[in-house]
């Protein structure tokens, strides 16, 4: 993680932590598809894709794909 050192570091691996295990018990209580899940959790790696056209596009597309605060 760069430079992040120290309890902001363990504040942000929790903060994963902890949307990770919230969308594995909210795909398990509704039954939603795991195929689904998979591409979902899959967006920020794909968005990669992006920087193929030139890093601006590449840079947009991977910011917003990982956004914690986007649906």
């Amino acid at each position: 993680m760069g430079n992040v050192v120290g309890a902001v570091r363990w504040t942000l691996r929790a903060e994963g932590a902890a949307l990770f295990i919230a969308a594995l018990c909210l795909y398990a209580n509704f039954e939603f598809s795991w195929l689904t899940f998979a591409v979902l959790f899959l967006i920020p790696d794909l968005s990669f894709l992006g920087y193929l056209i030139n890093n601006k596009v590449g840079a947009i597309a991977y910011n917003v794909s990982g956004n914690s605060s986007t649906p």
